[in-house]
């Protein structure tokens, strides 16, 4: 990617990041002032380093999206001032001039802080706080003169209340607030999903035209039969409209913002996720301006038939020719590159065109792109709403979203890929797809008309949930018209089936089947969704706040930052007194029982409080870290506080020097290797970058008289901030833009308050940040060393493990397989496949007769109509499936969460392998790609296996419980010979061949379980082409349907699961050996 793109992709003006620079320049600039007063002539003695450290401090804390994130930061800065100077004090009356004892307390100061730190859900004490309290404690023990300690001290103090101060009047001028920029970006996701809906429907009707209609048919689908279907329901969909309404406008109404209320009744009901959104009985038309096409709803009230078929239209987005697309299949490209080696998303776009892809395609994937990164900004955004605790119904609200829309977009991208990979070859185009193309279409016009409502919803600032809003009737009505498409489609599938096994020539393949279902079940599930995606939605419309964000950041968010971290206090003294004292009740203190009792609780509660102390502190190499930050900091203090003029006076040379080095590794050290080279790294660059702009600017004021001289400075402060800001916004680039702006601010002040304008200042800056870098790297590489890349290592095999796992309990809980069951009496008899049979023509007449009686209760109302259960009771038994689809659940986000962390340490891992092995991070890139491709099969299959099958299903399937027991059990076992990888245990086993077990690289063993799993899926396929053959022979298999549809797709997510699953177990094979990072260094065996 060229400068210019560079510069584009990180000077993005959007009104969020403006608004972010102007908030940070502003705070800056303000703080600089404080640093350029004539103090001295007034009469008022300051530090130059508090008066240089100043600005840089709301430099750290202003850079967040969310204003409160900033004000809570500063508090939390405050805090760790306020300790640091208080344990700098204690000490030095404890030593009081023998500084050097100092070094082993705090020594012991960094541990527990640091540790402390790292404690999950820390409110206050974070990463901020930790590099303020360290900073200013070093700097008063070490770096100051005996005598000024005291009266630094309290400059600290009254330097940090002015900078919280600062932070939040900038931040009431130009307020932002997490929440409500999740909501803006809620919208845009939205959008986005529908376009990449609507592009699903254009890649059906392209491969439709490939298909369909062999070779002499031009590519074209049968019209006839497409026109006369569609041209009936049109009929249909007008004839009900105007039997139901009294008056409809001739014309649709257009969106409007504030619709107008027209009289039309309409029942109001109370919307929550549960019970779901409810019909009404009149529907108002609607028509979405800027995309001119027209929906099912304007379609059935439009009387001009010619007009019924208007062909949607976006522009862009739509691809209009097939001859200049490319005839190679796009998922045997090999990229050059993959998409997860950078996080910039200009770069991706850059990889996706590169691969040379047909227009409608590649705008998918681009789409994809875009909407992954909006996920992945939502989540970010989420972790800083989080602390809006008056917000905590709404943030749970946006995890929900934000859940859905990542699992939306990984079943948009499943029926994406069973379009692409042969859903629609001749053969089922023909006699399975044809006669639904009507009705698909329509719900796919139908769910992208409900989206755009729901966005016009989200963006209507006056829409009310209670009044008479012409959009939200329509969406209502929308839901209807699309439970009836989808039970239109049903009914279509199973008469095509009927119609098909009656024939005598059977063209279908078991795999073209479980294709077409896998498809037709993907669109009508998504359809189907919508209303649940509307019950958040609207829910979280209803919970946005009508006023303004600077009064919700005053009424709830100074007040909660203010009294926040004293409530805290007082909870946890009276927790600690609790458990240690008791509540002090005494009325049974007389009784020596009583008295015993009490004494042995106390004793408990010592105990509980030592193990938390151990667990939080020390377990599972907790100790790691905090004793690398510890040894870091007291080593790198150490050597200027006995060299120089370090002995006799902590000041000049001493202070100029030794601030940076320990400043630096503050700032860069990683808890791993990786991360801590990376930052070196970006420090280093972020260092060369301000010392040059800082001398320059310092140069140039040099010759500018006093006092034009310090507005030029506050100037430029204010714009190099400014710009600064947005790579320091930007991922990628904030930790090199925050040491930028860090060293410019030291050096532009620094000279300024010396008046020594030497190019010596930043040269020496300069190195000792450098000598910072290489002194860390060594700490943690030499200290207990932590490498990214074995952390990530064993994740990967983790998720594998939890891949595997999910994947049979989705199975088990679907098909009710760990239920004992039993036929009920009086059904069928003889033979399994007799009664099989009775069972499938009993339903088939109950059916019938009460279709024909108009009764809505069916044969299968209730699941267990035909199956009975041995043990337990059906309410027992629902609260069991209840509690295992919470535990899928679950585990499916914990593997979307670990898919993450992967992802954001290949970085450090590239960082690491580097110097050792750089051609293996390509294999970390791949196994990563992997995981993601498992975890988007694995959600397709639960989307498959939800709900729950029925009675009919489960009974006709009964025989492919065997042979995927099976199946589970080669999972298992493979699961297990995963773990002896994790360990680097694995050998090859003592039935293969000698020259395999000589090798006792455990390759043949891993491709044999390969090929076993392949086997026992090979089966399962097997006895389900049996049992379709025996149905179909019998003339039955059309009466599963259209239940067997989800079925169906089951079996296809099932083969798709195992064929990704087989390529990440095979791909372990490449990191299933770890040498030594020193070994590897010194390239040995």
């Amino acid at each position: 990617m060229g400068f210019y793109e560079s510069f584009r992709s990180i000077y993005n003006f959007n009104s969020i990041k403006v608004k972010v620079s102007l908030v940070e320049a502003l705070a800056v600039s303000v703080s600089a002032i404080v640093a350029i007063l004539p103090w001295k002539d007034w009469g008022i003695i300051w530090s130059d380093g508090t008066l240089i450290y100043t600005p840089i401090m709301c430099l750290m804390v202003t850079n967040n999206v969310s204003s409160f994130t900033n004000i809570h930061l500063s508090i939390t800065m405050l805090i760790g001032t306020l300790i640091a100077c208080f344990y700098a004090f204690i000490i030095m009356l404890i030593t009081r001039d023998t500084i050097w004892i100092t070094f082993f307390p705090t020594f012991i100061f960094y541990y527990i802080i640091t540790a402390t730190c790292n404690i999950p859900n820390r409110k206050w004490m974070t990463g901020l706080f930790l590099k303020v309290c360290f900073l200013y404690v070093f700097m008063t023990l070490y770096f100051t003169k005996i005598e000024n300690m005291n009266n630094d001290i309290v400059e600290d103090i009254y330097s940090m209340l002015f900078v919280v101060a600062t932070v939040i009047i900038s931040s009431l001028v130009f307020p932002t607030l997490a929440s409500r920029l999740i909501f803006g970006k809620v919208v845009k996701t939205l959008n986005s999903t529908k376009t990449y809906f609507l592009l699903i429907g254009n890649l059906f009707e392209e491969k439709l035209g490939k298909t369909s209609g062999g070779g002499g048919g031009g590519g074209k689908i049968n019209n006839q039969i497409f026109n006369k279907t569609f041209q009936q329901l049109i009929k249909e969909q007008q004839d009900k409209q105007n039997s139901k309404s009294n008056g409809i406008l001739e014309k649709p109404l257009k969106s409007q913002s504030n619709p107008t209320q027209e009289g039309i009744p309409m029942n109001i009901y109370s919307i929550g996720v549960t019970p779901l959104l409810k019909s009404q009985t009149s529907v108002d038309q609607y028509e979405i301006q800027e995309e001119k096409l027209k929906l099912p709803l304007s379609r059935s009230m439009n009387n001009n038939s010619n007009k019924s078929a208007v062909i949607l239209d976006i522009g862009r987005h739509r691809s209009t020719t097939m001859a200049n697309t490319t005839t190679n299949n796009s998922t045997n490209r090999v990229r050059s590159k993959s998409v997860l080696s950078t996080q910039n998303f200009k770069e991706k776009i850059e990889i996706i065109k590169n691969q040379n892809l047909n227009p409608l395609e590649e705008e998918m994937q681009i789409l994809e792109i875009e909407v992954t990164n909006r996920i992945g900004t939502m989540t970010s955004l989420l972790s800083e709403s989080r602390g809006e605790r008056w917000n905590d119904d709404l943030n749970e609200n946006y995890d929900k979203l934000i859940s859905m829309f990542e699992m939306t977009l990984k079943q948009l991208i499943s029926i994406k890929s069973s379009i692409q990979n042969g859903s629609f070859n001749e053969n089922s185009t023909d006699e399975l797809i044809q006669p639904l193309i009507p009705f698909i279409q329509c719900l796919i016009e139908e769910v992208y008309l409900q989206m755009g409502i729901m966005i016009d919803i989200l963006k209507n600032e006056n829409f009310n949930i209670n009044d008479t809003d012409s959009n939200f009737k329509v969406l209502l009505k929308s839901f209807d018209e699309t439970q009836e498409l989808v039970d239109r489609v049903k009914g279509a599938f199973k008469q095509v089936v009927k119609e098909y096994q009656e024939t005598n020539i059977q063209l279908l393949t078991n795999d073209d089947l479980t294709k077409a279902h896998f498809f037709v079940h993907g669109i009508l599930s998504f359809s189907l969704q919508q209303r649940q995606f509307a019950d958040i939605l609207i829910n979280v419309k209803k919970q946005q706040h009508s006023y303004s964000i600077r009064w919700e950041l005053i009424r709830y968010g100074l007040l909660m930052v203010l009294f926040g971290f004293p409530l805290m206090i007082i909870k946890r003294c009276r927790f600690i007194k609790n458990k240690l004292f008791g509540k002090g009740d005494s009325s049974s203190a007389d009784s020596g029982s009583g008295g015993t009792s009490k004494e042995i609780k106390k004793d408990n509660n010592l105990i509980l409080i030592l193990k938390w102390i151990y667990f939080n502190y020390f377990k599972d190499d907790k100790w790691r870290f905090p004793l690398q930050m510890s040894i870091g900091l007291t080593s790198g203090t150490i050597p200027f506080f006995f060299v120089g003029d370090g002995v006799s006076d902590s000041s000049g040379m001493f202070v100029t020097f030794g601030v940076w080095t320990v400043t630096t590794i503050v700032f860069i050290i990683g808890p791993s290797v990786g991360a801590s080279i990376t930052q070196g790294f970006r420090e280093s660059r972020g260092t060369l970058a301000g010392a040059i702009v800082g001398f320059a600017v310092s140069l140039l004021c040099s010759h500018i008289p006093t006092p034009y001289k310090e507005i030029v400075i506050i100037v430029f402060v204010f714009i190099f901030t400014f710009f600064i800001s947005y790579p320091h916004q930007n991922k990628i680039h904030s930790q090199s833009a925050e040491i930028c702006e860090l060293t410019f601010l030291l050096v532009l002040l620094g000279q300024n308050l010396s008046h020594d304008f030497d190019y010596m200042f930043a040269v020496l800056r300069t190195i000792h940040i450098i000598f910072g870098v290489v002194w860390n790297a060594l700490i943690c590489l030499l200290v207990f060393p932590f490498f990214s890349y074995k952390n990530t290592r064993l994740k990967i095999f983790q998720i594998t493990n939890s891949l595997s796992d999910t994947f049979i309990n989705i199975i088990i809980n679907g098909l009710r397989m760990n239920e004992q069951q039993s036929i009920n009496n009086g059904v069928g008899g003889g033979s399994s496949g007799d009664n099989i049979k009775n069972i499938l023509i009993n339903y088939d007449k109950n059916s019938f007769n009460n279709n024909n009686n108009n009764n809505n209760n069916n044969y299968f109302d209730n699941i267990n109509n035909i199956i009975k259960l041995q043990i337990g009771t059906l309410e027992s038994v629902k609260y069991l499936r209840d509690n295992m689809k919470k535990e899928i659940y679950e585990s499916l986000k914990e593997i979307r969460i670990g898919i993450d962390e992967i992802r954001d340490s290949l970085s450090s891992v590239e960082s690491e392998l580097y110097f050792v092995s750089p051609s293996k991070t390509v294999k970390y890139y791949s196994l990563t790609e992997n995981l993601i491709n498992c975890s988007t099969r694995l959600i397709s299959l639960g989307n498959s296996f939800d709900p729950i099958f029925i009675d009919l299903i489960i009974l006709s399937m009964f025989n492919l419980n065997k042979p995927l027991n099976d199946l589970f059990q080669q999972l298992i076992t493979s699961k297990s010979d995963i773990k002896l990888l994790m360990a680097g245990k694995f050998k090859s086993s003592s039935s293969s061949s000698s020259s395999s077990s000589s090798n006792g690289d455990g390759n043949d063993d891993i491709f044999k379980h390969s090929q076993l799993i392949n086997e026992k899926w090979g089966l399962v396929q097997q006895e389900f082409k049996s049992i379709r053959l025996f149905l179909l022979k019998e003339g039955l298999f059309h009466i599963l349907h259209p239940y067997q549809i989800q079925f169906g797709s089951g079996i296809h997510s099932i083969e798709l699961f195992i064929q990704s699953f087989i390529l990440l177990f095979e791909d372990l094979r490449s990191i299933k050996d770890e040498t030594s990072y020193l070994k590897q260094f010194l390239k040995l065996k």
